[in-house]
């Protein structure tokens, strides 16, 4: 809890413990967040998404989001891994 107590207490920033699991899981927080986020998008990608991003296991915003947040918790993990910070 040290590490954020100056943005809590001084700035009154809202600090939360969000879980990335290696094997593209999420805590309960990071679930919450990108089922608000879908909600308020209806669920629907840009074009610029739907042109640039989209396979044939990601047709929603939410498919899309989880599908990248899961990849760069795998990619983040090898990279500590490999010593390259």
């Amino acid at each position: 809890g040290g590490d954020y107590r100056y943005a809590r207490e001084d700035k009154g920033v809202d600090v939360q413990l969000l879980l990335f699991e290696l094997f593209g899981g999420f805590g309960k927080g990071v679930r919450e967040i990108l089922w608000k986020a879908a909600d308020v998008l209806q669920n629907k990608l840009t074009r610029a998404q739907y042109l640039d991003e989209v396979t044939w296991t990601t047709k929603s915003w939410l498919g899309l989001q989880s599908a990248e947040a899961a990849h760069l918790s795998r990619s983040s993990h090898g990279h500590r891994r490999a010593g390259r910070e």
